[in-house]
């Protein structure tokens, strides 16, 4: 890293990563796009011994790798990996990272560079994980800079969720839609969707454990659903907001809360979807 960043090119030259041997991609290298992960790495103090892998532990990326250790060094129970969740008709969900039984959560570990690189990715990430969440099923999400540059959070936030029960305090405050930070053309998807299932009031907002908050399209409290609007350019744009709403959401389910996201760009052209994750939710 602090070769690469001495060099005075911006994004490759025979001083840093050009040579001979790799003349077929030198259109393709840029610096810029291995400075941060470089740096966080370099930042690790502590060795992370790697697991060794048996039938049950499969993995498909270093991070996976790397979450599995903590888990083994923090002494907690050891998760299924790569299991294959369906829902109860048997449709095909997702590969879930990491999966227990009791309680029943499944946790996934999202590198940047695969999971926020295009809008359609990350509508396709939110879709599924719907999914999970409406079929009962407890969700967890950590990204790289979670499981690199904070283990001691990942392991808390993970022993919290292992000793969830059904009774839990859901902070909520009961504001009308127009209070909220969500934008105008919102108001009509919410008042469709709640005509559609009358179990769902518009609007309110989570009050979280450190004092942030989510403003939500619509909630069900009886079931602890909560209805969120996401901006997948705003992710894909910008990791800082990305690595925020994340941690909101994770916090929000360890107050008891299944979370139905809802991709801005399916504002009155995928109502359906939604819908359907709200009707087939289960109650927590």
């Amino acid at each position: 890293a602090q070769h690469l960043r001495a060099c005075e090119c911006k994004r490759a030259c025979y001083r840093c990563l050009k040579e001979f041997w790799n003349q077929r991609d030198h259109a393709l290298l840029d610096k810029q796009l291995v400075l941060h992960a470089l740096d966080e790495l370099a930042a690790v103090r502590e060795a992370i011994s790697l697991p060794s892998r048996t039938d049950r532990t499969r993995f498909e990326s270093f991070l996976e790798e790397t979450f599995y250790a903590l888990l083994q060094q923090a002494g907690l129970p050891l998760p299924t990996t790569q299991q294959i969740l369906r829902t109860s008709d048997n449709r095909y969900i997702t590969r879930a990272d990491f999966t227990y039984d009791q309680p029943p959560l499944v946790i996934q570990t999202d590198g940047r560079a695969f999971h926020t690189n295009t809008v359609a990715r990350i509508v396709e990430d939110l879709d599924r994980r719907n999914s999970i969440e409406g079929s009962g099923r407890h969700l967890l999400e950590f990204t790289y800079r979670d499981v690199i540059g904070r283990p001691d959070h990942v392991i808390a936030l993970v022993r919290e969720a292992l000793a969830m029960t059904g009774d839990r305090l859901r902070q909520l405050r009961e504001l009308p839609v127009e209070y909220l930070t969500i934008p105008p053309e919102a108001h009509a998807f919410v008042a469709r969707i709640s005509a559609q299932d009358q179990r769902l009031h518009a609007g309110g907002r989570i009050v979280l454990s450190d004092g942030t908050h989510l403003d939500l399209l619509a909630h069900d409290n009886t079931r602890g659903l909560a209805l969120i609007l996401v901006d997948p350019d705003r992710w894909m744009n910008d990791a800082a907001v990305w690595q925020r709403d994340l941690q909101r959401h994770n916090a929000a389910r360890l107050l008891g809360w299944r979370l139905v996201r809802v991709p801005q760009p399916w504002l009155g052209t995928h109502e359906q979807a939604v819908i359907a994750a709200v009707l087939s939710a289960k109650g927590v």
